[in-house]
């Protein structure tokens, strides 16, 4: 008993674990049961409701959000809507917003396809589309005292409310799925609002895994790493697969360099910098 115990305790002492098993695993499960119910039965009406969950999440929240915002300090833009875009982060599919945007900062970009590369596709596909994130060594890593401080700084970190969200992201993620069920129908929670989840996590475990792989597309500037562009997943991904353009523009709130690269997330951006 006392060794079933501390098996327990050991687990929810592992944050990266918890992440992983009570949150992305369901996420992924969830997501192909409600597309295969969705084919079964024919519901693709309500197909409407997953683009627009993950326009909320996919864009807003992540690619905007958490990433070009929070991640590397792309533009300002008001309380109220800063509030809102980090809100949206906490439907990730990843799980707590803090370590994913100090690991994605000190970890990818800074050793970008090196071995401190949390997730580099050198290590393997499926190490870069779903493995990284559930070991703990990469938490453990990449945040540090130095890290905190410059997110200290910026708000974000020592933000209560932020702290609420990072802290509680499992509640806040089943307990909205549970109110959107008992308030609307469970086909909008899970075709709609689950699915939206689960798209916003493919997306970017999609960029992780192939935005790095040379044959998946091309190259405008010369990087010290092996990002490369891809225009139609571009669209796909709300801007996020001109990756190549991106890294060698960090801090670039459009990561479009010509007329052809539609990256969605900076034309939204330009609004809510206003």
């Amino acid at each position: 008993m006392k060794k079933l115990l501390n098996t327990w305790i050991n687990f929810f002492n592992d944050k990266a674990k918890v992440n992983f098993w009570l949150y992305t695993l369901p996420v992924h499960i969830l997501g192909l049961v409600g597309i295969s119910l969705m084919t079964y039965l024919g519901d693709w009406n309500y197909l409407f409701y997953t683009l627009i969950f993950y326009f909320l999440f996919g864009c807003v929240g992540m690619a905007i959000g958490l990433h070009r915002y929070w991640g590397h300090g792309a533009f300002v833009m008001p309380k109220w809507k800063e509030r809102f875009v980090t809100l949206m982060g906490v439907y990730n599919g990843y799980g707590s917003i803090f370590p994913w945007v100090m690991i994605h900062e000190k970890g990818h970009h800074a050793n970008s396809d090196t071995e401190d590369d949390p997730h580099t596709p050198k290590k393997g596909l499926w190490h870069a589309f779903l493995h990284w994130h559930k070991d703990q060594k990469y938490f453990d890593q990449h945040i540090d005292r130095k890290v905190l401080v410059n997110y200290i700084r910026r708000g974000f970190v020592n933000d209560k409310l932020y702290s609420f969200f990072n802290d509680y992201h499992l509640l806040i993620n089943y307990g909205t799925l549970l109110i959107i069920a008992l308030l609307f129908s469970w086909k909008i929670a899970l075709y709609g609002f689950w699915m939206g989840i689960w798209f916003t996590l493919l997306n970017t475990s999609s960029v992780t895994a192939f935005s790095h792989k040379n044959w998946f597309g091309y190259r405008n500037f010369d990087t010290k790493d092996n990002s490369v562009n891809n225009r139609v997943g571009a669209i796909l991904t709300w801007g996020e697969m001109l990756h190549n353009n991106h890294h060698r523009y960090w801090k670039a709130t459009n990561n479009s360099q010509h007329w052809s690269e539609l990256d969605v997330s900076g034309i939204v951006i330009e609004g809510l910098k206003k």
